[in-house]
């Protein structure tokens, strides 16, 4: 769920915004084949609620040949629980060794995204986007292209 409120006139805009998400991931139950060392995992379900501040500024070119820009830049700082995820295993045929794997994440990141979107009158639509997420443990950047032919 997220709300947002767009400020600004043709040529550029301001829009703070506000996530709230939740996630939740489930492993299933399972064996592994291998003899002695062959795991065995019980399902385990993981709930985790995020909140999500973020400000877009954008500019918009007029008509130009046809195609009409916009360009912006986005920061969202992402607020998460450390509620940690795991996985309870055992060696299969036996519960004398069971184990619990716990997986780190970060209780808040930050995610960069800067992005062209570009619009012609004969409804042909190209979207450039680079995305970072910079955090303490982990860190991440993405580059994507789409291309939209309305028809």
């Amino acid at each position: 769920m997220r709300a947002s409120y767009l400020m600004g006139n043709e040529t550029a805009y301001l829009r703070p915004s506000l996530g709230l998400n939740e996630a939740i991931l489930i492993t299933g139950a399972g064996t592994e084949t291998g003899g002695a060392a062959a795991l065995s995992y019980d399902r385990e379900t993981t709930a985790t609620l995020t909140l999500s501040p973020a400000l877009e500024v954008g500019l918009t070119k007029g008509d130009v040949q046809g195609w009409q820009s916009q360009s912006w830049l986005r920061v969202t700082r992402t607020f998460q629980p450390l509620d940690a995820q795991s996985l309870s295993a055992a060696f299969a045929g036996s519960d004398s060794n069971a184990m619990r794997v716990t997986g780190l994440h970060e209780s808040a990141f930050t995610t960069l995204a800067l992005g062209v979107d570009l619009h012609n009158s004969s409804r042909t639509d190209l979207q450039l986007t680079y995305d970072t997420r910079l955090g303490d443990i982990t860190s991440s950047a993405a580059l994507s292209a789409k291309f939209s032919l309305h028809f």
